[in-house]
């Protein structure tokens, strides 16, 4: 079996893959007191090597706020997260849940 239990998916590979013109990295998505392990690890390791953006980001703001320092998504004038931050934070909420049975 491969990550969280799923066939065909690949120990070690991030939550997601961010691609955009003249960016790309990797971002892990983790609860508060999330850590890496050893096969995500592993995968940072190699990112750094080949000088490749790596991010773990903890609880739903902060995956938003680096996805923000990146570039890739922009925050309203009124500080209302765009659609992509709102489904960041689902992804997030469920790999909480997933996290918690």
């Amino acid at each position: 079996m491969g990550a969280m239990g799923q066939h065909g998916l690949t120990k070690g590979l991030p939550d997601l893959i961010v691609i955009d013109p003249g960016v790309h990295g990797y971002v892990e998505l983790k609860t508060e007191a999330g850590k890496l392990t050893a096969p995500q690890r592993e995968f940072r390791d190699l990112c750094e090597l080949h000088g490749i953006r790596f991010a773990v980001t903890h609880g739903r703001e902060e995956p938003i706020r680096l996805l923000e320092d990146w570039g890739v998504v922009m925050r309203r004038a009124h500080q209302e997260p765009i659609p992509l931050g709102d489904a960041v934070a689902r992804v997030v909420s469920r790999l909480a849940e997933g996290r918690s049975r």
